[in-house]
């Protein structure tokens, strides 16, 4: 969240005459193994990997090409840079306060 309000807060501070799209993604490259093998890092976690048939993935995204997401323009034009908050301190707050208020998640209570 700290990475989308910093390219609010610049996109503000730099007004356009046309609307352009700017890309506000993880500036850290992780596939889903990547992802998940960081957050049970985080927790503390275990587990062996499983592999799983592309046919029997059960996932909205299931799909044979990677998703590509440039964030050129929100670093060369809005000046947010790579490090801003840093990717990984990023994923760790998230993931700990996830985990932190995950009854009132699950209670649909979470504000």
């Amino acid at each position: 969240m700290d990475r989308l309000a910093r390219a609010i807060l610049a996109a503000a501070e730099r007004p356009t005459d046309q609307p352009w799209a700017c890309n506000v993604v993880d500036p850290v490259d992780r596939d889903y193994s990547g992802l998940a093998r960081r957050i049970a890092e985080i927790l503390d976690w275990e587990w062996e990997p499983r592999k799983v048939p592309f046919e029997d993935a059960d996932h909205p995204w299931q799909t044979g090409h990677p998703v590509l997401a440039s964030d050129r323009r929100l670093r060369d034009t809005l000046g947010v840079g790579p490090d801003q908050p840093d990717p990984d301190d990023a994923l760790r707050e998230t993931v700990e306060w996830l985990w932190e208020h995950r009854e009132e998640i699950l209670a649909g209570e979470a504000r």
